[in-house]
């Protein structure tokens, strides 16, 4: 009898919780369901409310240093960084390792004293490193977010951010091979080099270890934060992030209940092709050009209308693309100067103007 409730008993948790995705009932205060390469939004919750990031923030903390310092930077770990609170990697003082795998303690264990090691080693101190962290989250778009440390600890200094700015960061950070190769890491090895010591770290995002198409994530905790979650999965050639906020211990399975109906109802499909486009604007038509073609995520079971308008928001013109009067994407447009353009380009939008 065991046997046969169990089974039951799981479907039926499955069906609430693809119910809750659909009535916009996650148990998170703030979650959002973003395709990553159109950085359209498919579901959200409290999507611009800001929140403390707990070790989220080791994302950006990832980011940086790869891009600032080659992996094979050889970081020598001080007192200070080993005095770091919370979670740690346990490498002990003057031990020398590859900023590799640092960073592989950081994103797989969550390690703090290698958090504190990585800042010290990229830009001298935390405080230095924080402003490369800001500088880059203006430079993402994350326009409500703010870090004090690459850690995500929030006893002395905090890092707050939203599910969709960090969308944004992890839609980012997982264009980079780098980063990705990391953070889709099951388990590392390696051996350090002042003590030649063999150590291994196995990833904490329980999803990572368990299907192949989660493919990156990181968790967070602090009593301040609560559970914090970011995970990032790959079906069919769609891709899609999703960040919890304030999430219970059922976290994990609101991801997956997210991703299962993202996969399950939104196609990606072309709205238009990389081309030059006439534009009626100010009473005349101008020539704008699309750079590359424009996808948009279509939900294939509720069928919306889409629609399209073009805007001036400041000095720039977008494509605004709506699905039932809600707006999903905006592209801007660039100006089509024939001078600038090969003669091939030119003679191609000739054809599509006379045919």
């Amino acid at each position: 009898m065991k046997k046969i409730l169990l089974p039951l008993l799981c479907a039926f948790l499955i069906l609430i919780t693809s119910r809750n995705v659909y009535s916009q009932n996650i148990w998170s205060q703030s979650g959002i369901l973003m395709d990553m390469d159109t950085k359209q939004v498919i579901y959200q919750r409290n999507m611009h409310t800001r929140f403390l990031t707990a070790s989220i923030a080791k994302i950006m903390t990832c980011l940086i240093a790869i891009e600032e310092k080659p992996l094979n930077f050889v970081v020598t770990i001080t007192r200070e960084d080993i005095l770091a609170e919370g979670s740690a990697i346990y490498l002990p003082e003057g031990e020398e390792v590859y900023l590799k795998d640092l960073l592989y303690g950081l994103m797989l264990r969550s390690g703090n004293d290698a958090a504190h090691a990585i800042a010290v080693a990229v830009a001298g101190s935390v405080e230095e490193f924080a402003v490369l962290m800001n500088r880059k989250a203006e430079e993402i778009g994350m326009k409500n977010s703010r870090f004090a440390n690459p850690s995500g600890l929030d006893s002395e200094t905090q890092n707050f951010s939203t599910s969709f700015d960090m969308a944004l960061l992890m839609s980012y950070a997982m264009d980079n091979p780098l980063f990705r190769e990391i953070n889709n890491t099951k388990t590392h090895s390696f051996t350090t080099l002042a003590t030649e010591t063999k150590h291994t770290f196995q990833n904490k995002h329980r999803l990572i270890n368990q299907q192949s198409i989660y493919n990156g994530g990181k968790t967070g905790f602090t009593r301040a934060a609560g559970r914090t979650l970011v995970t990032t999965a790959t079906f069919e050639n769609v891709n899609l992030v999703v960040v919890t906020f304030k999430g219970s211990t059922g976290d994990f399975r609101e991801h997956q209940a997210l991703f299962q109906a993202g996969f399950k109802r939104y196609d990606k499909q072309v709205f238009m092709r990389q081309g030059i486009i006439r534009v009626r604007e100010d009473g005349e038509v101008k020539l704008k050009e699309v750079t590359e073609d424009v996808f948009i995520m279509v939900n294939r079971v509720d069928n919306p209308v889409i629609t399209s308008r073009f805007e001036r928001i400041g000095s720039n013109v977008y494509l605004i693309i709506l699905a039932d009067g809600e707006v999903v994407r905006q592209v801007e447009l660039l100006d089509y100067c024939i001078e600038q353009s090969d003669n091939q380009h030119f003679w191609r939008f000739l054809r599509r103007l006379f045919t």
